[in-house]
């Protein structure tokens, strides 16, 4: 079988479900630490060696994508076979702010934190007026509406809507500890909000794409503590990923007796059957 190439549009929940298969898949634009209410708006114009200081090549890739609103372009200069998109990297807060006249909207993640602080004198001020950081659920449902009609109509010039697979990940309450404890991250009120504002958005995203494809995130769905990444409510036992995998190879055609109902009422149960064995070996 032909590698299928795979462009990503979300976080690593998308991304590190194909290190699974290289064998049967190739990603060949990886885009992350961006949020839809972001793709379209005023652009910053520093230097490229400016976004250096958020890390590594992708990390400043990443940034200097978001400030300079190059996603849009870079999407259409590169389509691949099928694009999966994951909302989870709308749970930041949205930096609003004024430069040079400008209105500014960027995802307030840690890396353009540490972008703000470079650009930070020693009296604490910066190029950046009126600076305010936008909870996501705060964001208006006018606005929300037209980021996501912009952002369906951004994919449908480039791709079919059946090449189009919304990966629908919410971030994790739970996680079952080395000792088979079951434990929750901290704050679990304001994830289970995060969780409200990310389904209102894919529920819109896929109004707005009703042919493309949606793998539906599995009940019951646990973190992992010893994930490559690290301990977060983004970062799922490796059966998540291995779901999302049998999903899109049902998807592409290369499973032809499976259906994405069956598979997410079967990832469903084992993951009930798993609970149930925790919440017992807890109870001994």
């Amino acid at each position: 079988m032909n590698l299928k190439t795979v462009t990503i549009l979300g976080s690593c929940v998308s991304r590190d479900v194909f290190n699974l298969r290289q064998d049967r898949y190739s990603v060949v634009l990886n885009i992350q630490r961006n949020s839809i209410k972001t793709l379209y708006g005023n652009a910053l114009d520093f230097p490229e060696e400016v976004y250096n200081c958020a890390g590594n090549g992708w990390n400043a890739r990443m940034l200097k994508y978001n400030a300079q609103k190059e996603i849009p372009g870079i999407l259409a200069e590169k389509p691949s076979d099928y694009i999966v998109i994951d909302l989870v990297d709308d749970r930041f807060n949205i930096a609003n702010f004024s430069y040079n006249g400008k209105n500014i909207m960027m995802p307030h993640y840690l890396g353009f934190q540490k972008f703000v602080e470079s650009l930070t004198d020693g009296d604490g001020n910066t190029p950046f007026e009126n600076f305010k950081s936008i909870p996501p659920e705060s964001i208006g449902e006018d606005f929300l509406n037209d980021c996501i009609e912009k952002a369906a109509t951004l994919l449908t010039k480039i791709y079919r809507q059946e090449q189009i697979i919304i990966n629908e990940f919410m971030l994790l309450e739970r996680y079952a500890d080395n000792d088979l404890k079951l434990c929750e991250y901290p704050n679990r009120p304001g994830i289970g909000k995060m969780n409200a504002h990310l389904r209102t958005m894919y529920e819109k995203l896929e109004k707005a794409l009703p042919r493309a494809h949606v793998i539906k995130m599995p009940q019951n769905t646990l973190g992992d503590p010893n994930h490559l990444w690290g301990l977060a409510y983004s970062h799922a036992e490796k059966s998540l990923y291995e779901y999302v995998l049998s999903c899109i190879d049902i998807i592409i055609g290369a499973d032809h007796f499976s259906t994405l109902e069956k598979m997410y009422m079967m990832q469903s149960r084992e993951n009930l059957l798993r609970l149930r064995t925790i919440e017992r070996i807890e109870n001994l």
